[in-house]
C-alpha cells in the first residue's frame, strides 16, 4: 500500500480511466475522481461494490477553473492522471465545446497543480490523431519526434495540450508526461471510431454477430495496459513537459478477428469493411521504455482472451 500518494483521476469514468482507478484501487492508493458523468457503468466491469465505494467521487466540470483547483487543493493531491475530454466524434459535431473541455480544460489542470505545489507527478492523455495519415511517415511509422500534423479537431486539441504541457514547464516549472495512445482495446471501449474491435469482442462472446467497419494495419494498445502507463508515467515525477507514444503493437484487423475466433471458438462471427482505419499503422514507442521497464505488454491473444471472458462474466451475471 502507498500511503503516502493521493491520486486524482479526471475522466474517471471513461474506458482507460475505470482501468485507471481500477488498478490503483487493488493497490491500496487513496483515489479522488473528478467527472462530469455520473454513470459508473464502466467501473462494473472491472469493480466489485466495495471497490467502487472506496472511491471518493466528485461530480465536477474541466471547464470550471476553480472546480478544478478545489479538487487537487482539498484532497492534498500527489499525482494526477489527467484523461478528462471529448472524444473525436464529439469534437467533430461540436468544436467550440471540444475545445472547452479539451484545451481550456487542460489548462485549468495544470493551473491547479502549479497552484496547489503538493502535486509531484502529471501525467496526460494527447494521442496518435496529433500525427498525419500514415502515408505521410516513412514505413508508415511516427516515432515521438515525427512532425505533427493533425487532420481533425480531436488532433489539434491534443497538440495544443502538450504544447501547454510545455509552456507550463518553462514558465511554471510544472512536470509531466503526455502519452499518445494507440487504438485502445478492452473491456469498458465502447465509444468513439475505433471502438470496433472491443465492439466485436463484446458482441461475439455472446454469440452474437458484428462487422468491423475497417481493415488494414492497425496500432493496438490493451486497456489495461495503457492504463498502467498512465500510473507509472505519473509516478516518474519528472523534469520536463515529455511526450511518449504509448507503447503499442501493430495487427492486422484479419488478426484480431481470428483471434476473437479463437477466444468464443466460433468462425465467422466477426466481419470486416474494406476500408482502412484513418490512424497511424506502426508506433515506434522505443524512448517510452526507460519509464516503463517494468511492464511487459499483454499480447493480442491473452488480451483479447481477457475481454471475451470478462464479457462472458458481465453478461453472466447481468
Amino acid at each position: 500500500m502507498r500511503s503516502d500518494e493521493r491520486f486524482l483521476v479526471t475522466g474517471a469514468m471513461g474506458c482507460i480511466g475505470s482501468w485507471v482507478v481500477a488498478q490503483l484501487v487493488r493497490e491500496g492508493v487513496s483515489v479522488t475522481t473528478f467527472d462530469l458523468s455520473e454513470d459508473d457503468a464502466r467501473w462494473q466491469l472491472l469493480m466489485d461494490p466495495d471497490e467502487r465505494e472506496s472511491v471518493n467521487r466528485v461530480v465536477g466540470d474541466l471547464t470550471d477553473p476553480t472546480a478544478v483547483a478545489d479538487v487537487i487543493a482539498d484532497g492534498q493531491i500527489t499525482h494526477i492522471v489527467h484523461l478528462g475530454g471529448l472524444q473525436f466524434p464529439f469534437c467533430r459535431a461540436n468544436p467550440v465545446l471540444g475545445a472547452q473541455v479539451n484545451v481550456l480544460g487542460t489548462v485549468n489542470v495544470f493551473a491547479g497543480a502549479q497552484a496547489a505545489q503538493h502535486v509531484r507527478g502529471l501525467s496526460y492523455a494527447s494521442s496518435v490523431a496529433v500525427f498525419g495519415p500514415a502515408a505521410d511517415y516513412p514505413d508508415r511509422t511516427v516515432a515521438d519526434d515525427s512532425p505533427l500534423d493533425p487532420r481533425s479537431f480531436y488532433g489539434t486539441y491534443k497538440q495544443a495540450n502538450e504544447f501547454t504541457a510545455r509552456a507550463f514547464w518553462a514558465d511554471q516549472g510544472v512536470g509531466s508526461v503526455g502519452l499518445r495512445p494507440p487504438i485502445v482495446y478492452g473491456m469498458g471501449r465502447d465509444q468513439g471510431i475505433t471502438a470496433d474491435p472491443s465492439l466485436a469482442m463484446r458482441a461475439a462472446a455472446t454469440g452474437q454477430s458484428f462487422d468491423i467497419k475497417f481493415g488494414g494495419t492497425i496500432a493496438l494498445g490493451y486497456a489495461g495496459d495503457v492504463a498502467a502507463d498512465f500510473i507509472t508515467s505519473a509516478r516518474a515525477e519528472v523534469d520536463g513537459a515529455l511526450v511518449h507514444n504509448n507503447r503499442a503493437r501493430s495487427h492486422t484487423v484479419d488478426e484480431v478477428i481470428s483471434a476473437i475466433d479463437n477466444a468464443v471458438g466460433v468462425k465467422g462471427l466477426i466481419s470486416r469493411g474494406e476500408a482502412t482505419a484513418e490512424t497511424v499503422e506502426h508506433v515506434d514507442d522505443q524512448s517510452v521504455e526507460y519509464l516503463l521497464s517494468e511492464a511487459e505488454l499483454t499480447t493480442l491473444i491473452e488480451g483479447v482472451q481477457e475481454s471475451v471472458a470478462g464479457f462472458r462474466r458481465t453478461a453472466d451475471s447481468a
